[in-house]
């Protein structure tokens, strides 16, 4: 047998026996309320990147312990909510989309937990609890649907616009639902009427309403996620404003390593300068790429190329 039809079977199996446990899952999540597919869906995307498929579930163990030993250090009344973000967005589309961008900040911002914003799946639930003694498939299913589903239900958009404008520039998003429905309908439509009648239409109807019309025969958006840098804790005060110590209690950014080899984004966009932090390790500063076609608010944006092909973006 030939090498190549080794690897093959080789994945045919790997990806029979992710079958397998997905449906065991799916029977195990009937009597929860809680969204059933991030879990498998994100190990699946894992798999297909030739990346260990466990790799968030044993993150997310990480970032518990992380947020359990913050709770019992003497710089507790600095935490805020009773949930450790480990990234914000649709993390399983991610990994399939045409380029993958992420956007990375120091920490969550304590707006999150803000009374009644109700950003998080079941926001009764002491999340702190989870992964005592040992993770439970359903545990890492509801925490990863809780940060999987954030950009769906009442996102900090105070915060998050920042990064919004870029990211229109690379045709991305954090939300992938944003236009879809509206697409599949346009899309329909063209194929009914013919194209060049659609673009016709189009050509002749309102400025917002020809505008919808166009962008829906385009590709779907790429979908961006999040991550913060230094700590996945929201905390009461900007990190540079906390003691050395408490950073100390609350860093996390060992895995960022880790965290950026299984997400291998195209592009980081970081709302902070990355000096004396490993994204700077082996970057060198670079000017924006003309072939990218930013608009003249962005062609001055600083500019750093990490390796080969990693563009890293100051804001």
């Amino acid at each position: 047998m030939h090498p190549k039809d080794d690897e093959t079977v080789d994945l045919g199996v790997r990806c029979l026996g992710w079958w397998i446990r997905t449906g065991i899952r799916r029977i195990s999540f009937k009597w929860f309320n809680t969204e059933r597919t991030p879990q498998a869906n994100i190990e699946c995307a894992l798999l297909h990147s030739d990346k260990p498929s466990d790799f968030f579930n044993k993150l997310s163990l990480h970032v518990f312990e992380l947020y359990r030993a913050g709770v019992k250090s003497p710089y507790s009344k600095h935490i805020i909510g009773s949930l450790p973000i480990m990234f914000f967005g649709n993390l399983s589309e991610y990994f399939y989309t045409n380029i993958k961008i992420l956007t990375v900040g120091h920490a969550p911002s304590p707006n999150e937990f803000q009374e009644g914003a109700e950003r998080f799946l079941e926001s009764s639930i002491d999340y702190a609890k989870l992964f005592l003694p040992m993770a439970k498939q359903w545990e890492t299913n509801q925490y990863l649907g809780a940060c999987h589903g954030y950009f769906r239900r009442t996102p900090n958009w105070d915060y998050f616009q920042k990064f919004n404008p870029l990211l229109d520039e690379f045709w991305c998003s954090y939300l992938s639902e944003e236009n879809r429905d509206v697409k599949k309908n346009n899309q329909r439509k063209a194929r009914k009427i013919g194209l060049d009648n659609y673009c016709q239409e189009a050509c002749n109807s309102p400025m917002e309403k020809r505008d919808k019309m166009l962008t829906s025969l385009m590709p779907l958006r790429s979908i961006a996620v999040h991550f913060n840098y230094f700590t996945p804790i929201a905390l009461d005060r900007p990190w540079n404003e906390l003691d050395d110590d408490a950073k100390i209690v609350f860093c996390m950014e060992e895995t960022v390593p880790e965290i950026l080899d299984a997400l291998a984004p195209d592009i980081i966009i970081c709302d902070f300068d990355i000096s004396g932090t490993c994204l700077a390790e082996g970057a060198k500063k670079i000017t924006i790429p003309s072939d990218w076609e930013l608009s003249e608010r962005y062609r001055d944006t600083t500019a750093y190329l990490r390796g080969k092909e990693q563009y890293i973006l100051v804001l």
